[in-house]
């Protein structure tokens, strides 16, 4: 007699079982096993499985096992998650049984396939609108199976996005990108999670965007260089002016220049007054005799 059995008989021997209760022929010792099991697990005790075995029974009918059986009646969340789990794999399983059986197959990127993409879609990011390739487009040029197109297109490799964009990291287009700060991890996985297609128009967007940026860089930049341009001509402008006002005063800034000199002014306020250099003063004044 089997470990089992004998379990068996203690628990009838303990608790003897309606007569109402009948177990049905599909009722197997894995399954008298599981109930067992779970009454430990709610600590209840074995001499109490004869009251939950046509509970138990019951449940199986209606589900086709004991997967998620609770000795209350109930299930818990994470037993009704893995039963509508098991039936999903069953359910994909038999549909890849199906399409195997009609010549189908199926198609996924490799990395190499995401990363020739990629290096594409970087050469061409800064590239006018008007002539840049989509996603679909560049995958158009590599793949010439329609087929694969449309299903590379659809597909979210976001692993093989992940290491293509970190091996495309010193691209021209990436320290762009990272100039403008537009290629934080943000992006990188805004990125990572969109289709094959999906991945090349983002990375356009962040272009677009870091395209602006570098052009408002090079505006201010335009700006800031008037700005010097402006301030030296105001300032040869008012040189000028002051050379005139000594011209119409009947004098020369030679004069000037020694007349302020031996009063004690200096060479920037000598330079000042009569519109020169302050060198030119410099080496004029060094040049009278002492």
């Amino acid at each position: 007699m089997t470990k089992l059995s004998d379990l068996q008989q203690q628990a009838h021997a303990a608790t003897p079982v309606p007569a109402s209760v009948k177990v049905s022929s599909e009722w197997t010792d894995t399954d008298m096993w599981t109930v067992l099991r779970v009454l430990k697990g709610a600590g209840i005790s074995p001499n109490e499985l004869p009251r939950y075995i046509a509970v138990a029974e019951q449940y199986k009918l209606k589900h086709g096992s004991l997967s998620g059986w609770l000795p209350n009646g109930g299930s818990s969340a994470q037993a009704i998650y893995r039963e509508h789990f098991k039936r999903d794999q069953a359910s994909r399983k038999q549909a890849r049984q199906e399409l195997e059986a009609m010549g189908h197959r199926s198609i996924w990127p490799t990395y190499r396939n995401v990363k020739e993409m990629l290096l594409e879609a970087h050469e061409r990011a800064f590239d006018a609108k008007e002539d840049r390739p989509s996603g679909r487009d560049i995958l158009r040029g590599l793949h010439p199976d329609k087929d694969v197109v449309v299903t590379f297109a659809k597909r979210v490799p976001k692993k093989h996005t992940r290491r293509a964009l970190g091996e495309l990291q010193d691209h021209p287009t990436s320290k762009r990108l990272d100039k403008q700060c537009m290629r934080t991890a943000r992006d990188i996985s805004s990125i990572v999670g969109s289709t094959m297609a999906g991945s090349v128009a983002e990375l356009y967007m962040r272009a677009d965007v870091a395209k602006r940026l570098e052009q408002q860089d090079e505006l201010a930049q335009q700006v800031a260089k008037l700005q010097a341009q402006v301030c030296e001509l105001q300032a040869l402008t008012a040189a000028s002016e002051k050379r005139h006002e000594v011209t119409e005063a009947g004098g020369h800034w030679h004069d000037v220049a020694k007349r302020m000199r031996a009063d004690g002014a200096s060479y920037g306020t000598i330079a000042t007054a009569t519109g020169q250099k302050p060198d030119t003063v410099k080496k004029f004044i060094q040049r009278l005799p002492k």
